[in-house]
């Protein structure tokens, strides 16, 4: 029987997570976004705005994907594939079960932190734009440096 807990982890961290650093990130943009964040946020929260939110980010985590898909897959890693003869062996039952498994494992991750590299620019800029008269220029520089730092 497959393993439910070790691929919906996964598919967590690929889509879900990101999306909802998405959504956080329009939050900064627009006033609907941040009601219903805020709204989400309450402790009294109900289970429609948990809904929504889950449902937005996972949306959200989608169009990350492919944003992310065009710019590490199609732009940095379109010459990084398998050959053929590598293609004809995951016809084996037991090669294909390792190769999903080695997805799950890795290839989740690098989703995530993908999806991540798409979302954080729009999170930090919209950080600075609201947080703009509050910063200093050492603010301002040492946020810089540690938000480029993280990218590294």
């Amino acid at each position: 029987m497959k393993d439910v807990t070790s691929t919906s982890f996964g598919l967590l961290i690929a889509f879900l997570l990101p999306g909802f650093a998405g959504f956080c990130s329009l939050s900064f943009y627009s006033y609907q976004i941040r009601n219903t964040l805020a709204k989400f946020w309450e402790a009294n929260s109900d289970v429609g705005a948990f809904l929504l939110v889950l449902l937005l980010s996972l949306i959200i985590g989608l169009l990350v994907t492919q944003i992310r898909w065009v710019m590490f897959e199609i732009g940095l890693c379109r010459n990084v594939h398998l050959d053929l003869a590598s293609k004809a062996e995951l016809r084996i039952e037991t090669k294909f079960v390792a190769f999903r498994a080695a997805v799950d494992e890795t290839y989740r991750y690098h989703q995530f932190f993908g999806g991540m590299a798409v979302v954080m620019p729009i999170f930090y800029i919209g950080w600075v734009r609201e947080s703009w008269l509050a910063l200093t220029r050492y603010k301002f520089g040492l946020t810089l440096v540690l938000f480029t730092a993280s990218k590294s």
